[in-house]
Formats: structure tokens, C-alpha cells, sequence
């Protein structure tokens, strides 16, 4: 800053007498006010997202060395304007829509049977909605769940890569494909996708268990420490997490604070032994929300 008073020009890095600052008077972009030069503001319109860089002020008292910058609002706003008129035409995909109703029929027929722990017939029926609505992206991230659960993970791992170039931020389909990934032994990138689900949602307790097991068997135990211990504060009840931090912290030689893990484990689980650990395959509905499969509705967009 010049003189404290003021913020610097990053034209001439000196005070700059109109304060720098860019101020509403357009009703239609009242989004964009009172930054300062060089500033930028996140901002939503219904045509989408972005982000603008505050350039230059336009109070009418600023020094005539910047006079050059005087009509910049009469550029900026109106192309600003324009790109988020024309924003949704340069989406590669089209503007989700709703599915048809035949397709909507057979996506929950698949998740009944899902319910039901009948994992091929629901992976034919996401695929018959699927046939009938190729834009039903909800169906095609059950159909990768429901391969998954009966163990075809290169077909669910296929399937829910198509989801996520439709659909990259989606929950389900980056919690699942995380599940296949880490499965498969491929940590790096499982890790990328339960953080792209803490990121969506930083209270899932499931992903930081998943991210916790990952970092053990890297040998990055701090990291599987802090993340496994933040599962628990999320959930107390994660049973998986309980056991995986008692064995961390029993390797690490700090046998009796993993015990107490262990005995919060039995607690939960009466009747299983240390041994039995948390089971040699994936049981549905209880590795976490993000991993069922879900109804479709009239109000579903396809995507």
C-alpha cells in the first residue's frame, strides 16, 4: 500500500485517488460490486458459474492517468453478459433432461432388486433402462454399483467412468469407483475419487475410513491415523474404522490404546473375534450411503 490510506494502482503502484474500487449501477449484473482492482468474486448466474477479475474502477474521480480505462465497463459488462448467454451451448453435453417413464420403471425395478441382494438381475435392469433412455445417467451409475457387488469390476469400473465424463462431481459414481480402484490395488487413483467425495461432501465419514485403509497400506501412517480417527468423529459407530485403527496403532507399537480400539470394535460387533476382521467381501448396505443404488423419479435428470 502507498500511503495506508489507499490501495495501490497495478498500473502505476500508487495510491490510486479513486479508491480502485468497482461499484454496481448495472441492475442486471448487481453481482458485481465493490471490489477492489485486482480482486475477483466467484459468482452464479442461471446460466452457470464463474469467475471475473476486477481490472479497473470506474468512479468518475480517478486520476486522468487511467482515463484510458474509462469505457471498460461498457465492454466488460456486455461481454460478460454474452458468454454466459451463449455458456450452456459450449457444454459438451446437452442440458439435462428429465428420463422417459419406461426407463424411470426399470432403473427401480433394478434397485428392488438390489434390495434383495440380486445383483446380476439388477445390473440387466439398469441396462434394459439404459436401452430405453441412453441419457439416464442415474441408471448407469447403479448398473455400476450393482457390477460391483457381483464382483465384475472391469465392466463397473467402464461404467462408472462413462457416468463421471457425464457427470464428473457425482458422489455415488466417484465413491464407487473408488471402492473398484482400491480394490483392484490401485491407490493413487481411489484416493483421487474418495477426495473428490469429501470434497462434495465433507462429512462422509466412509470416504475418510477408505482414505485411512489406503494410507496404511502405503505405510503413510500419520496420515491413515488422522484420517481413520476423523471417520470415527464422524461416525462412532464405523466398526470398520475401530478395527483398522486398533490394528494401526497395535503396528505402530502402541498396543494398549489399540486394544481400547478393539474393545470398542467388540462392543459393536458381539461375538466376532479379532480374527475375523471386517469380512472378505463387499456386503451391501453397509459400506456407506454412496454406494446404493437409487430410485428414479419423474424430477431425475438424465444428464
Amino acid at each position: 500500500m502507498g500511503d495506508g490510506s489507499r490501495p495501490e494502482c497495478t498500473l502505476c503502484q500508487d495510491p490510486c485517488p479513486g479508491g480502485a474500487l468497482l461499484e454496481t449501477y448495472d441492475r442486471n449484473l448487481s453481482w458485481l460490486q465493490d471490489y477492489r482492482l485486482g480482486g475477483s468474486r466467484q459468482f452464479t448466474t442461471p446460466a452457470g458459474r464463474g469467475r471475473i477479475f476486477v481490472q479497473a474502477s470506474v468512479r468518475q474521480e480517478i486520476s486522468m492517468r487511467h482515463s484510458n480505462l474509462r469505457f471498460l465497463p461498457v465492454i466488460l459488462f456486455p461481454a460478460v453478459a454474452y458468454l454466459f448467454s451463449i455458456g450452456p451451448l459450449l457444454s459438451p453435453w446437452p442440458a439435462a433432461e428429465e428420463p422417459s417413464a419406461s426407463a424411470i420403471e426399470l432403473n427401480n425395478l433394478g434397485v428392488g432388486c438390489m434390495n434383495r441382494f440380486l445383483y446380476r438381475e439388477a445390473a440387466e435392469e439398469f441396462r434394459k433402462a439404459l436401452a430405453t433412455d441412453p441419457g439416464f445417467n442415474l441408471a448407469r451409475i447403479n448398473l455400476g454399483i450393482a457390477l460391483f457387488y457381483d464382483q465384475e469390476l472391469d465392466a463397473a469400473q467402464q461404467a462408472l467412468d462413462e457416468a463421471l465424463s457425464r457427470d464428473p462431481s457425482n458422489p455415488y459414481a466417484n465413491f464407487s469407483l473408488g471402492l473398484i480402484l482400491k480394490n483392484k490395488g490401485s491407490a493413487a487413483q481411489a484416493e483421487a475419487h474418495f477426495k473428490r467425495v469429501i470434497d462434495f461432501d465433507p462429512k462422509c465419514a466412509a470416504a475418510f475410513y477408505h482414505l485411512g485403509v489406503i494410507h496404511a497400506r502405503q505405510g503413510r501412517a500419520n496420515e491413515a491415523e488422522a484420517a481413520l480417527r476423523h471417520a470415527l468423529e464422524l461416525d462412532p459407530t464405523n466398526a470398520a474404522a475401530l478395527y483398522n485403527l486398533g490394528s494401526l496403532l497395535v503396528k505402530l507399537g502402541r498396543a494398549r490404546e489399540g486394544h481400547e480400539f478393539f474393545e470398542k470394535f467388540r462392543a459393536l460387533q458381539p461375538g466376532a473375534g479379532i480374527s475375523s476382521g471386517m469380512g472378505s467381501g463387499p456386503q451391501y448396505g453397509k459400506a456407506g450411503k454412496y454406494a446404493l443404488a437409487r430410485d428414479g423419479r419423474s424430477d431425475t435428470p438424465r444428464h
